[in-house]
């Protein structure tokens, strides 16, 4: 990257995983390549700052963002299109955490939806137009600089709604989740389509004709190389074999995607992998259970057909088998047994001598 190109990223602290598992009590927001080193004052608090390869680094000890703190996000990105030399290209990564706990948001959202009575789901309601502000106003900045026409948007969830507390974070939840996934089964923690099926959409005025949908299997790791080619860059040297596809006939032509498999996850607990149509949720831990569906008769994953197509059972339980031992692994996982050890490692805690003597046989 030249000195005078900009990349920006600005959100999620999931992202930044490595670091939050240093300190599990902080977030962090990235600025690539500012140049400024400008702390950004987050949330009610002021954040420290440190530099590590050009890179400045911001730390807030709150584990998710604040509705003032999504209004400084949505500030920082305006202000960075605002000043920047469009004679060379910019890239801008934004990842809101909204909507999600704690459901709060600015009292002026809140009155726009009065005639929702459950709390959490006004919250909810609430928190989406706050965000949907917040995009119109980058939107507009792009429109200032007349640089509309020339900007590609992608705009994704990074997981279905929350339906079960567990995987609620750390906002604690009274009463109904707000979120709905439909008719689509489980929600965010799970590998049901409810949780890793989500909504997006992508919009390049002149380049994607309004109103095409792209029918077919799309995964995230497909934005970099799609993103890869349309600046005409080369993959060649990436490190292989390569996980994504350039999908932007796709996306701009109706053309049918290349994507035929889906790599939902793969633990040492569960996985699930899609091929076709055909999708296999397995719980390796004992009990075993392996869950076959067909998505195209069945996208509410209803109807488990295991028993019925024992073959295709075992040719993706042996995919899935294949993809762990290509897998790199996991390092949450591996900090999370890390933990475990230690506390089996505590030798037992017996009660001395005097305690003995006033123990009631």
């Amino acid at each position: 990257m030249t000195r005078t190109e900009a990349t920006a990223a600005f959100g999620n602290p999931d992202v930044y995983m490595e670091k939050f598992l240093e300190n599990p009590r902080h977030m962090e927001i990235q600025v690539l390549g500012d140049g400024e080193g400008k702390a950004i004052h987050l949330g009610e608090r002021d954040c420290s700052i440190k530099r590590r390869n050009q890179k400045v680094i911001e730390e807030c000890p709150s584990p998710f963002l604040t509705p003032s703190l999504r209004k400084k996000m949505g500030n920082a990105a305006v202000k960075l299109i605002e000043k920047h030399d469009f004679k060379q290209p910019l890239f801008l990564y934004l990842a809101f955490t909204a909507p999600h706990t704690p459901y709060q948001a600015p009292q002026k959202y809140l009155d726009r939806y009065q005639s929702i009575l459950d709390p959490n789901r006004r919250a909810y309601a609430a928190m989406i137009s706050a965000m949907d502000d917040e995009v119109g106003r980058v939107l507009s900045a792009l429109e200032k600089r007349k640089v509309r026409g020339n900007t590609l948007i992608i705009f994704h969830s990074d997981n279905g709604g929350t339906r079960d507390a567990m995987f609620s974070g750390e906002g604690k939840v009274q009463g109904e989740l707000p979120p709905s996934n439909g008719s689509l089964r489980g929600g965010k923690g799970t590998l049901y389509e409810g949780g890793t099926r989500v909504p997006a959409f992508v919009n390049w005025p002149g380049h994607i004709p309004a109103g095409t949908l792209a029918d077919g299997p799309m995964h995230v790791v497909d934005m970099y190389p799609t993103l890869v080619g349309l600046a005409g860059a080369s993959l060649a040297k990436t490190r292989q074999p390569f996980d994504g596809l350039d999908l932007w006939p796709a996306l701009s032509t109706k053309a049918a995607s290349p994507r035929t498999e889906v790599v939902y996850n793969i633990e040492s607990f569960r996985a699930a992998v899609r091929e076709g149509d055909w999708k296999l949720v397995w719980k390796t831990t004992l009990p075993a259970k392996a869950e076959l569906f067909d998505l195209a008769q069945d996208p509410s994953e209803s109807n488990d057909v295991a028993a019925d197509h024992t073959d295709k059972v075992l040719e993706l339980e042996r995919r899935t088998q294949t993809l762990a031992t290509q897998a790199v692994p996991s390092r949450l996982q591996q900090a999370e047994i890390a933990e475990i050890l230690k506390r089996l490692a505590v030798p037992p805690a017996f009660p001395d001598e005097e305690a003995l003597d006033h123990m009631t046989p």
